[in-house]
């Protein structure tokens, strides 16, 4: 009977023990999620929409796009992909590490801060570069 108690909780350690996350990264974490930041211009019937957009998922790892949407009056909206990556991402002293993986694009590195109540994202020069999207 004693061994089949050790056995049960050596099981139950090695289960707990695998589903952990890394130290620092919870469901919670400010920077999960979808953060974007768009520029629309019209000219008359004309509209140009650039959007750029960071998709941070709690595998440390996500998706970066910037993507053109043109549309000339009556006609169908023309989506261009201008450039894109995915990443993997870490957080260390509040500060979230960025490694992308396209060569043309530098690493970087963002903080998480709210301003009006809403949360925003600034690059290492401190220039807000997104706020975060929430779905409803």
């Amino acid at each position: 009977m004693n061994k089949i108690k050790w056995i049960v909780a050596f099981s139950f350690l090695i289960l707990c023990s695998s589903c952990t996350k890394k130290e620092g990264i919870s469901e919670r974490d400010d920077i999960l999620g979808t953060w974007a930041l768009g520029v629309g211009l019209s000219f008359g019937e004309n509209t140009v929409n650039i959007r750029t957009e960071w998709n941070f998922s709690d595998s440390e790892s996500g998706t970066y796009s910037i993507k053109e949407t043109r549309k000339n009056g009556e006609e169908e909206e023309v989506v261009t992909v201008l450039e894109s990556s995915s990443f993997n991402w870490e957080k260390e002293d509040g500060t979230y590490l960025v490694f992308y993986t396209n060569a043309d694009l530098d690493d970087t590195f963002f903080t998480v801060e709210e301003v009006l109540g809403v949360l925003t994202l600034y690059d290492e020069e401190g220039a807000l570069v997104a706020s975060k999207e929430f779905s409803n």
